[in-house]
């Protein structure tokens, strides 16, 4: 094997062991990671014994061989206000916090001064600025008042640290935005069980009169979409199926919208009762609907406000939930004769009532299916191929039980399985999980193209200490070099993969948090007479840092304050149940219905450092 230039200049050479795998140290063939001014590698070419065989080092072909280094100035700050929406002479309250990039991780710049900037949404000028010093938990704090002749529209506050700018900014809106003169409250029936949605809208004036006799324009938007459901150890169920072949489907990718409008008038009250029909009444695969009730007041002066509330509504009192999984054949236990008896699929069924308590003694019935694909390579144009998969349901087995239940199908054969499971004795939509039972026998899966397969895992983050069992529906097996990567390759290690279906466990490593993706390059030797056969494929996972996550718990003795009254309370932090001694808080008091106006949120800090 040999690596060269595009200028046809050879950087290095390697020979294929048994597996047919060549190993090459990954500055000898992308030295433009370390040295701008050299030549990455631009091909590979393989004497074989029937001749060369090429393949292009572009690293959209496999992602995992970026030809080029992440920048090393990849400092990020995380800017947080009190607000988002301010009036000209307000005061805007700010934290930052700033982190480095280097190759252990992310580290606080030291004994640092921030340089924080307001500017316009243009950048066209600068209206604020200041200086703070970083702390040793890595934040500054700081506040910019709001000049009273400041143009409205929006406004971007970033920050430097020892004259080196951060990536992050926040946006912040100026508005001269109108007092209202009354209220406008929409409370929902929530949860609902049913095929209606009810609601109640009152409205008052703030000195105390009902605003009685005002129009209501009132609009609730539906959505019908998949639930993914867990219960109190953070085990997902599916809610839902999505196989028309064993009942009613739902897609698990896209919501189904609709919108129903309304008009009405308020009683001399000021109130006036919401009634909406569900457009998903008669789908018997929606258990679970979302309604947005918004109702738009406008008063006998002329002013309008609009109020809101969030609801849902379910089709019956219970619903059922299913995680399937392989099992491994050493849970079975040993049998007759001695040995193990073979793989099989374990099914875990609960069942929750409107409010998410678990309901126990639900009889159900699980059906199993054993699903196989027939594959038909198609050819639409010149040199242009695509592959059209049929999947074929077969019923296989059925057991019943009563939830809480786990049930255990025992399976002879390797490939895709699903578990339909429905409630015996209560119309409730039926629900259904998918696994893949892997082994050296061939199973017939779906084909994606030429280049990848599908990787599956369990959907909850890993913990360090854990194994990560991946399962892989390739068109052939092989040798699989499994790739652990960051912004940095972290592991690699070579597994054999006998079957198609196949399955690799990976260590989890703290390292690894909060996520990583693993790359698999998975390759069939050819042998004497044919040239290998491979395929690409990836998968990110999340993991957990248990001992690194704050738990951070507010508690205001007074529910309610008057102006002028002294509010007090207390912060706890804890992690893994153990409080947290000195840590670093910032609080903030505002008005919540400044936040509702602008639709403020909190920020998802963790994924901006980690993304």
């Amino acid at each position: 094997m040999r690596a060269l230039t595009a200028e046809n200049i050879e950087l290095a050479r390697a020979v294929t062991d048994k597996n047919g795998i060549a190993r090459f140290a990954r500055d000898s063939v992308f030295p433009k990671a370390h040295d701008p001014k050299a030549t990455n590698t631009h091909l590979f070419i393989a004497d074989t014994p029937t001749g060369p065989a090429l393949q292009f080092a572009e690293a959209t072909a496999y992602p995992s061989g970026y030809d080029s280094a992440h920048s090393a100035n990849r400092a990020h700050a995380e800017i947080i206000t009190d607000r988002n929406l301010y009036r000209p002479g307000q005061t805007v309250k700010m934290k930052g916090l700033v982190r480095d990039a280097t190759d252990s991780g992310l580290s606080i710049p030291a004994k640092a001064q921030a340089h924080w900037s307001v500017t316009e949404s243009d950048g066209s000028r600068i209206v604020g600025e200041g200086t703070a010093m970083v702390s040793s938990y890595g934040g500054w704090e700081a506040e910019w008042n709001v000049p009273e002749k400041a143009r409205l529209g929006a406004y971007e506050i970033r920050c430097n640290v020892a004259g080196r700018d951060y990536e992050g900014v926040n946006t912040i809106s100026v508005q001269e935005y109108r007092v209202p003169l009354f209220s406008v409250i929409v409370e929902a029936t929530n949860p609902e069980v049913g095929a209606t949605a009810h609601g109640r809208i009152s409205s008052a004036y703030f000195h105390g009169a009902p605003n009685a006799g005002a129009r209501v324009h009132w609009k609730a938007t539906w959505t019908a979409f998949a639930e993914y459901g867990q219960d109190e150890e953070g085990v997902y169920r599916k809610r839902f199926n999505t196989y028309a072949e064993v009942g009613p489907r739902l897609d698990a990718d896209t919501e189904e919208i609709k919108t129903i409008e309304g008009d009405l008038q308020l009683d001399a009250h000021g109130m006036a009762a919401l009634v909406c029909d569900s457009p998903f009444k008669d789908n018997p695969a929606v258990s679970r609907a979302n309604v947005i009730w918004r109702a738009d007041v406008t008063s006998i002066d002329g002013q309008t406000l609009t109020g809101g509330d969030v609801a849902t509504l379910f089709s019956s009192e219970t619903r059922l939930g299913i995680r399937a999984s392989e099992q491994a054949p050493k849970a079975f236990g040993a049998a007759p004769g001695g040995g193990e008896t073979p793989a099989g699929i374990k099914a875990e069924i609960d069942a929750l009532d409107p409010n998410d308590h678990k309901v126990t003694g639900v009889a159900v019935r699980a059906d199993l299916f054993h699903v196989t694909t027939k594959t038909v390579k198609e050819q639409i144009a010149p040199f242009v191929y695509r592959y059209r998969n049929t999947d074929q349901f077969a019923k296989v087995a059925t057991q019943e039980g009563k939830t809480p239940a786990t049930l255990i199908f025992p399976t002879k054969e390797t490939g895709r399985y699903v578990v339909a499971v429905s409630a015996t004795q209560l119309k409730t939509p039926l629900v259904s999980d998918e696994t893949t039972v892997t082994g050296e026998e061939p199973a017939e899966l779906p084909v994606i193209n030429d280049t990848t397969f599908k990787i599956a895992h369990r959907a909850e983050p890993f913990l360090p200490g854990e194994t990560a069992a991946l399962t892989i529906e390739a068109p052939f097996g092989g040798v699989a070099w499994v790739s652990v990567e960051t912004d940095q390759i972290l592991d690699t290690l070579l597994v054999p993969v006998k079957g198609n279906a196949g399955r690799i466990e990976v260590p989890i490593k703290k390292e690894y948090a909060p996520n990583a993706t693993v790359s698999i390059y998975l390759v069939k030797p050819g042998g004497n007479n044919e040239l290998p056969r491979e395929r690409f494929a990836y998968t990110d996972i999340e993991v957990r840092r248990p001992d690194r996550e704050l738990k951070v718990e507010p508690r205001v003795a007074p529910a309610t304050a008057k102006p002028g009254e002294t509010i007090r309370g207390e912060v706890l932090v804890s992690s893994e149940n153990k409080p947290v001694p000195g840590a670093d808080l910032l609080v903030f008091a505002v008005d919540d219905a400044v936040l509702t106006l602008g639709d403020w949120k909190l920020p998802a800090i963790g994924e901006r450092f980690y993304p």
